[in-house]
Formats: structure tokens, C-alpha cells, sequence
């Protein structure tokens, strides 16, 4: 009885021993046995797209988060950056907020203007670069002008911090619209008929344009440049600009080689420079003064 105890245990033992091993072990083609391959699967990481801190609505280009503005003050407000993004082609937002999320007011600013304007599907189709946004920082009381493309040209640090200065004893007093108005008014010292998106043109060949363009105001003639492979439809730009379908716009696509000539909600010269352009600045000069645009003298 003792040794049939002891055979059994025996047989259990060895029974388990083998059971246990061939779980670590693989069969392969010639039945040999093998090392264990462990596999390993890669885990797939995906990046959560950025989620937005402002939701861009058409034609709203102040989003008072902070909810400070009265509804009236509000409106007026938006009708005067309205007037700024259609009539001076640039794209301007204001931002109010109580909360920066832990990032600098020049990341927030930045930011706000992508999530309204470089992501916007009518903005990149327009061809409209240049822009600015203005940032009424509640949370750590550090306002903030950020300028998208040449607008630094225009805008200069003195009058940036002139404007910012008297916006800010607004803010103090609690009289909001005057201080948005302020800070919007800084748009107005952006060229009011060269819109040079694609950067075409020097800063002293833009003031030469931009002087002589005023000077014959009532030719109502504009420039508009920009870059773009999609050769956007000059039409549309061109009704952004003038809604009344009236006036004259030289458009120039820096991509295409496209230069086109729109009148009163007509395209009247559309064609492709086939050697691309030598020369924007003169160009653009010949095109006005076959309009009845003359010029006192030349700008290299």
C-alpha cells in the first residue's frame, strides 16, 4: 500500500512536470521545439487633435468670453472690425477672456487668431494673410497685440504701446468699448489699397502705391497679391473688397503667375505670365498708369 502511495505521487509529479513545459514551447515545420517568441504588439498612438480655444462663427470678430460687453456695445464693436476685415482686407479679431489656460498671452493670442482666421476655410480660400488680434487678458492683466504677417510694418511698436496705454485706462474705469475701439483703431495705419499677402512689394514701393492710389481716390482702384496653388476665384476676393461690385482690383498670384484685372464685378484681364514676374513693383505701376494713374516718380 505504502509503495503504491509512493508510485503514485511519483507519476503525478512526473505528469505535471511535462504538462508545464510544453505550455512554454512551440511547434514548428519539422516538429522541432523552439525557444518561446513572445510577441510583442506595438501600441498605436494617436495624437488628440488640438482642441480649440475659440469656435470661430461667421461674422463674428469679437468673442467676449469674459461676457463684459453689453449687448449693444457688442454689436458696435463687431461692426467696426467687420468694416476693418472687409474694407482694409485684413483679418482682426478681438478676444476677451478670464482665462488663459496656463499658457502666455502671445501663445493664447496666437492661438485664437489660428482657431478664427489660418484654419478657416473662407480665410485660406480669400488668400488673406495678413491679420491682427487683440487680446484682453482678464487673467493675468497682461493685454497682448498679436500681428499675422506684414501688418508689424504698419503697425509700429510706439504706436502699438501709444494704443495700448489708453485702451488700458478704459479698461480701469471700466469703459470697455472705448478701449476696443482704441486698439481696432491701430488697423486703420495698414495700407487702405495695397493688400500685399504674398510680400511682393518693398515697404517704400507699398507708401509709393498706397500715395498714389489715395491720390486718385476716385478711380477706386486696389492691389491685391497673394500665394496660392489653388488659384483662387479672383471674383470672390474681389466681392470681399467691394460688395457694391464697383471699383477696379489688379489681383497677382504669386503661385500661378496668374495676373488678373477686375472691374465692377467683371473680369477683364485674366492671364498667365509664362516666365513668372520679373518685376511686381513695375508691373503693377504699368497696369495703373494704363488705368489713368500717374505717377510722379519711380520707386526701385
Amino acid at each position: 500500500m505504502k509503495k503504491f502511495f509512493v508510485y503514485f505521487i511519483l507519476s503525478a509529479f512526473l505528469i505535471s512536470l511535462c504538462s508545464g513545459c510544453s505550455g512554454n514551447r512551440t511547434s514548428v515545420g519539422n516538429n522541432q521545439l523552439t525557444e518561446p517568441v513572445e510577441e510583442v504588439t506595438e501600441a498605436v498612438i494617436t495624437e488628440p487633435a488640438e482642441e480649440k480655444i475659440i469656435m470661430p462663427v461667421k461674422e463674428v470678430y469679437i468673442y467676449d468670453n469674459a461676457k463684459i460687453l453689453s449687448d449693444e456695445d457688442l454689436t458696435e464693436c463687431n461692426n467696426y472690425a467687420g468694416w476693418i476685415n472687409k474694407n482694409l482686407m485684413l483679418n482682426t479679431a478681438v478676444v476677451i477672456t478670464d482665462k488663459l489656460d496656463n499658457i502666455s498671452p502671445a501663445e493664447y493670442a496666437e492661438k485664437c487668431f489660428n482657431n478664427i482666421f489660418k484654419n478657416d476655410v473662407e480665410s485660406i480660400e480669400d488668400g488673406i494673410n495678413n491679420g491682427i488680434l487683440l487680446l484682453i487678458n482678464n487673467d493675468t492683466n497682461k493685454d497682448y497685440i498679436y500681428k499675422h504677417g506684414n501688418v508689424s510694418s504698419y503697425i509700429t511698436e510706439k504706436s502699438e504701446k501709444e494704443s495700448l496705454f489708453y485702451a488700458t485706462k478704459s479698461i480701469v474705469k471700466g469703459d470697455f468699448k472705448p478701449a476696443l475701439n482704441q486698439l481696432l483703431s491701430l488697423a486703420e495705419l495698414c495700407p487702405k489699397y495695397i493688400f500685399d499677402n504674398a510680400s511682393l512689394f518693398t515697404y517704400e514701393q507699398i507708401a509709393e502705391l498706397e500715395n498714389v492710389l489715395e491720390s486718385n481716390s476716385n478711380l477706386n482702384i486696389s492691389v491685391f497679391t497673394y500665394d496660392n496653388p489653388e488659384n483662387n476665384n479672383i471674383l470672390d476676393i474681389y466681392k470681399r473688397h467691394c460688395s457694391d461690385n464697383a471699383g477696379t482690383m489688379i489681383l497677382i498670384n504669386k503661385s500661378s503667375s496668374e495676373f488678373s484685372v477686375v472691374s465692377d464685378n467683371k473680369v477683364v484681364k485674366s492671364e498667365k505670365q509664362t516666365d513668372g514676374f520679373k518685376d511686381y513693383y513695375n508691373t503693377v505701376k504699368k497696369h495703373l498708369e494704363n488705368l489713368g494713374v500717374s505717377f510722379a516718380s519711380d520707386v526701385s
